[in-house]
């Protein structure tokens, strides 16, 4: 078993609680191990109990855009299952970090 052993930060949970009724999408990017990152999102109500976190990972870059494919794929289904869930802001970014790792920009 994991532990959290950092504290969140004082009104973290309820903080995130109230961008999630006003209908903000809040991501969470992190190194932790997922069983850790769960909990950590489980604590600050980035994500409640009955919800399903979507895991994207890998050690390569064809590797992480593999699992961005997959998650694109799983968040497309839930869209169309439960539209009301879904505000565009984040598909519009989700699209544009695709097309960048499809196609990187050329380093100088």
């Amino acid at each position: 078993a994991t532990a959290i052993e950092d504290r969140l930060q004082d009104g973290v949970p309820e903080t995130i609680a109230a961008l999630r009724e006003a209908g903000v999408a809040v991501w969470m990017l992190t190194g932790d191990k997922a069983e850790t990152a769960q909990q950590i999102a489980v604590a600050s109500n980035l994500l409640l109990p009955a919800e399903k976190m979507i895991r994207v990972d890998g050690s390569t870059v064809a590797e992480v855009t593999s699992s961005l494919g997959r998650a694109q794929h799983s968040l497309a289904q839930l869209r169309q299952r439960h539209p009301d869930h879904f505000p565009p802001a984040p598909w519009r970014g989700f699209e544009e970090l695709m097309e960048e790792l499809e196609h990187p920009p050329s380093c100088p």
